[in-house]
């Protein structure tokens, strides 16, 4: 009884020399957003954010049905979604971001030796487009970055007298301008390198993602790397001969890999 008695007292003496403070949620005047029909797993990631003095909660969705951008009648399964919930001091309805909602990309190929055969080129059912949603928020450009981290590359076959075509489980960000109106770019680290277990085929890029501060530079975590060692990408963004350029690097915690990229055009 001593001993418990003794680690309480040390155990409040060390809460009140660090500062640790508890906080209830208002639930008084709480405001509270719902999610609109088939919105699944809403609210599986938030993210606040401002711009020009207007204030949102950036919710994800990651298992959504989004609705076609080309056939307003067609549905989208599990393509994931973000919606845009504007604080105004009173409940106002959530409106969807519109990122990816266009139907994977298609291509006629030889396939068993037949010709022409239509293959899908990606797979975005269930690549989990909102599971990281992240933003600058006040600070600096005040953007936001969206990831898919199970979007899945497929390509063409690699053979023409097989029935062969590979799943790669890239990954991938979407970065949204300060008014979330506009993707500006995307980013996909993996798309270009070496393929498999051991290089960079399962890389689940976004499966976590941040912007600096100043928000320039996008940081990535890049999970199934090199047999789910795992490492994180990079991209800073620098002054070089007065042009603005960023340069892509990846890194193990102990180690630089070494750059990837080399002077692309920041946006």
């Amino acid at each position: 009884m001593e001993f418990e008695a003794l680690l309480t007292a040390l155990l409040c003496v060390l809460q009140l020399s660090l500062g640790i403070y508890g906080f209830n949620v208002d639930i008084g005047s709480a405001v509270v957003y719902d999610g609109p029909a088939k919105s699944e797993y809403f609210g599986y990631s938030v993210a606040l954010h401002s711009h020009q003095n207007k204030f949102w909660v950036i919710v994800g969705a990651p298992l959504s049905n989004v609705t076609n951008a080309l056939d307003a009648s067609d549905t989208l399964t599990r393509y994931g979604a973000v919606y845009k919930c504007q604080y105004t001091g009173s409940k106002t309805p959530c409106k969807v971001i519109n990122i990816d909602n266009r139907p994977v990309n298609r291509d006629l190929v030889t396939l068993n030796n037949v010709p022409n055969v239509w293959v899908d080129l990606e797979e975005k059912s269930g690549q989990w487009l909102g599971g990281t949603v992240h933003s600058t928020g006040t600070n600096g450009k005040a953007l936001v970055q969206l990831c898919a981290s199970r979007y899945i590359y497929r390509g063409r076959p690699p053979s023409p007298d097989q029935d062969l075509q590979y799943r790669w489980l890239l990954g991938k960000c979407f970065l949204i301008s300060g008014d979330l109106s506009v993707t500006t770019a995307h980013r996909e680290p993996c798309f270009l390198e070496s393929k498999g277990n051991n290089h960079y085929g399962y890389c689940q890029a976004g499966f976590s993602a941040e912007y600096t501060v100043d928000g320039y530079d996008v940081i990535m975590g890049t999970v199934g790397v090199k047999r789910w060692k795992g490492i994180h990408f990079a991209y800073v963004c620098w002054l070089w001969d007065g042009a603005v350029a960023y340069i892509v690097s990846a890194c193990t915690p102990d180690q630089a890999v070494g750059f990837k990229s080399w002077l692309r055009l920041c946006s």
